[in-house]
């Protein structure tokens, strides 16, 4: 069984979801295709930029937004 999630956010719901995580100390980071979200090593998210929304991989029971 996968540890991850797959989930299309709304770029505000993203966006929410992203300062969130950012206050409460995971580290996000842009890349080319959008953002990762990093506990240490650990990838807790990546938001791959799509034509209206972003198609994300989220580690289960992390957050839940949309």
């Amino acid at each position: 069984m996968s540890l991850f999630e797959t989930k299309i956010l709304t770029k505000p719901i993203l966006q929410k979801a992203l300062t969130d995580l950012r206050n409460a100390g995971f580290k996000v980071v842009k890349v080319d295709y959008g953002y990762q979200v990093k506990d240490g090593d650990k990838n807790i998210m990546t938001a791959m930029t799509g034509t209206n929304d972003y198609l994300c991989r989220i580690r289960k029971g992390t957050f839940e937004y949309g």
